[in-house]
């Protein structure tokens, strides 16, 4: 938010490649913020659109109640359920202490018929709570089918990698991605001859012995992200900031 503040009051233009809507900012050129990126009040209306789509009006909802956009969605969607006839068993603020305390309340929603989980958590909170259910689904407390998932955060689908099981009859809302033809063929010669690029060389020397895991790393990058870059890049060069 600060570093907004400072860019406005120097009279540049901010573009974001990610979604800052749930700031409390005025957007548009006038006032020199932009944004790229699908914002998190129309991935909250796609999700009650599926909600609606597969009849799925008692859900649980997990959030992090530490974390702005999350606490921001879940308002979103409490606005747009109201008038939905969608209701929630309950809303599950996580915490890594009490990630034991959440899964129960999320099974005792599964027995009185809420068998649908809105996951408005981060990459590395869903982690933990989709590590903590697959040892719940070991111990054979209930199968991994039991419970779906809805997750709108996080667009890269690594973080499916592990629980593959768990996430089987799970959505995952994001952004479309355009193909980007021309930069996705250099990105890829790159990644073939990283010589050509002095910058990522350097980053593939450091890794030493690890070369291999970072090209991986690199692969993994989330293609919304680099997209949402290059229409910012592209603005800046076409002169419509």
């Amino acid at each position: 938010m600060q570093v907004v503040d400072f860019v406005s009051s120097i009279n540049y233009t901010l573009i974001a490649t990610q979604d800052i809507s749930f700031m409390d900012l005025k957007f548009g050129s006038r006032f020199g913020i932009l944004q790229t990126s699908a914002t998190s009040q129309n991935l909250i209306r796609v999700l009650v659109e599926q909600l609606k789509y597969f009849g799925w009006r008692y859900i649980s909802v997990v959030v992090d109640p530490n974390d702005l956009y999350s606490m921001s969605m879940l308002h979103y969607l409490n606005e747009l359920t109201n008038s939905e006839k969608i209701c929630f068993a309950s809303v599950e603020e996580l915490s890594d202490p009490h990630v034991n305390v959440t899964m129960m309340h999320l099974l005792e929603n599964y027995k009185n018929g809420a068998n649908v989980v809105v996951l408005l958590t981060s990459y590395e909170s869903s982690a933990n709570l989709m590590a903590y259910y697959q040892s719940t689904v070991k111990l054979g407390v209930l199968k991994s089918e039991n419970l779906h998932f809805v997750a709108i955060r996080d667009q890269n689908l690594e973080m499916v990698h592990g629980f593959e099981e768990e996430y089987l009859g799970s959505i995952f809302i994001r952004e479309s991605i355009g193909r980007m033809n021309h930069f996705d063929n250099h990105f890829l010669d790159l990644l073939a001859n990283p010589k050509k690029e002095q910058l990522l060389y350097q980053f593939i020397n450091q890794c030493g012995s690890n070369s291999a895991q970072c090209l991986r790393l690199i692969n993994s990058f989330d293609r919304t992200v680099a997209a949402n870059t290059m229409q910012a890049i592209l603005a800046i060069v076409g002169g419509e900031c």
